[in-house]
């Protein structure tokens, strides 16, 4: 393993994850070592490709953190480490790009896997469900929750319009036989999860 100073870490699109794992590069006195343009969700590689190629050039492994790969073929993939949990070739059951981050700086700079570091793992594999399978308290979920929004800077607003236009989607389904009206059952189902 090459050793964490070595590298340069390119971050992708802002979300608590992402702002998650600057702060444990800093902590880790790597802050010097962050590339950061500030890219929405979804980033390319190549809003990199000119950082990337000098990096490369100095002789660093570029650490490229949930970026799409759209570099040209002048790359060397092979001196390039990809961290992201949701790409195809991350593959299923792959640890978050956090977690990745974690271990690779983990052998030279100790960093302690706190339970904050656990929430927002899950928060970012499956969001409130993965919540709560790790037994967070409901002010868990909310806490994370809250500030992944505003990572993503999503507004309260665009929170609001959101939630209405959900609603708005409710589909009535028609109940089993005996049972009470279908607008009821519709909105049992919603209320269980189980939405129709």
């Amino acid at each position: 393993m090459i050793a964490p100073a070595l590298h340069r870490f390119f971050l992708g699109g802002h979300d608590l994850e992402m702002l998650t794992i600057r702060e444990l590069l800093i902590e880790a006195g790597l802050g010097g070592a962050i590339v950061d343009h500030d890219l929405a969700w979804g980033a390319r590689a190549s809003a990199y490709a000119s950082d990337i190629r000098a990096s490369l050039a100095r002789g660093e492994t570029p650490v490229l953190i949930e970026l799409a790969d759209d570099l040209g073929e002048s790359f060397e993939r092979s001196r390039i480490v990809f961290a992201d949990h949701h790409a195809e070739r991350a593959g299923s059951g792959a640890p978050s790009a956090l977690r990745q981050i974690f271990d690779l700086i983990a052998a030279c700079r100790k960093p302690v896997w706190s339970r904050w570091l656990a929430l927002v793992e899950a928060n970012d594999i499956g969001h409130a469900e993965a919540l709560r399978r790790l037994g967070a308290s409901r002010g868990e979920i909310r806490s994370v929750r809250d500030a992944d929004r505003r990572a993503q800077r999503v507004s309260t607003e665009v929170e609001e319009e959101s939630r209405r236009a959900i609603a708005g989607m409710m589909v009535w389904t028609a109940p089993p036989r005996r049972h009470q009206s279908a607008k009821t059952w519709s909105q049992e189902r919603h209320k269980e999860g189980d939405r129709p």
